[in-house]
């Protein structure tokens, strides 16, 4: 039995962005592709569900643009 005064909220839907050129939000997703373009990251290793970081890098490429 539930002994709890449960009032969940109506939903709200996130609002819906167009990403037109010229926009604040067009320029926000460039920016922040700008940003990650440049970061070198090492990605771990999993071994029994443990992160390994070994310090050794090598190339990953970017789906869209291998060149880079």
């Amino acid at each position: 039995m539930l002994t709890a005064n449960v009032r969940v909220p109506p939903p709200k839907n996130e609002p819906v962005l167009s990403y037109a050129p010229n926009t604040p939000e067009r320029a926000q997703v460039k920016d922040a592709l700008a940003m990650m373009e440049g970061e070198r990251i090492e990605i771990p290793v999993l071994i029994g569900g443990k992160r390994i970081l070994t310090g050794h890098t090598d190339t990953a490429r970017m789906p869209h643009r291998h060149q880079h």
